[in-house]
């Protein structure tokens, strides 16, 4: 079954639409939401499939003290696999915007609890399966860095354990390179300020919602 694709004009609409839902994001551009919580940012990506006339809609991290090239997903905070077509009812995607309002791994309003959402985060790695698990680790050692002033003892002691399943590194010996790799690159924490700024001025996002780690 084919169904209308979905125009520019589509486009506004259903980012307005989701934003009233996720009013302490900010539209960054058509189908993608956004706020930051330093260092990193939270998206909603309404990502358009390539038949033009359905959309998935996905919670991402990305990691602003790292630099890049774009803005891209570090990893999606959403296992759901609901694709919405230009044409759903409107009941079946507000359930939608519910589902991924409620039950994503980090909240979406409001202050966050550090220790809960680096929690979350573990939990959510343990069952994440090859690059993704390197992903999440990665952004929890810039994490425990960027709020333990270069301090990252417990996300190495972490990295050991979960490495040491052999999901994607299998010997000791190179999964011993990548933690010091990650560990060098995150001691040096005005470094990391640096990033941030720099990430921000570049891509135009000092004018999103901020929010902070509790």
């Amino acid at each position: 079954m084919s169904f209308p694709k979905i125009t520019k004009a589509d486009q506004k609409i259903i980012t307005d639409k989701w934003n009233k839902y996720f009013d302490e994001m900010a539209v960054y551009k058509p189908m993608w939401l956004m706020r930051i919580i330093d260092p990193l940012l939270i998206g909603l990506c309404l990502e358009i499939r390539s038949d033009k006339s359905r959309y998935y809609p996905r919670i991402f991290l990305h990691n602003l003290a790292r630099r890049r090239e774009d803005i891209t997903f570090d990893f999606s905070l959403t296992k759901s696999t609901c694709i919405i077509s230009s044409v759903s009812r409107e009941d079946r995607v507000t359930k939608i915007m519910a589902e991924l309002k409620n039950n994503s791994l980090i909240p979406v309003e409001g202050d966050i609890n550090y220790k809960e959402f680096v929690d979350n985060l573990k939990l959510y790695c343990k069952r994440a399966y090859g690059v993704e698990q390197l992903s999440i680790l990665r952004i929890l050692f810039y994490l425990e860095s960027w709020m333990n002033e270069g301090k990252v003892e417990e996300i190495e002691k972490y990295s050991k354990q979960i490495l040491g399943q052999g999901k994607i590194i299998t010997t000791k010996s190179d999964q011993d390179k990548w933690i010091k790799e990650e560990k060098d690159r995150v001691l040096s924490v005005d470094e990391l300020r640096k990033n941030v700024y720099h990430e921000k001025q570049k891509w135009n996002l000092n004018t999103l919602p901020h929010r902070r780690f509790i």
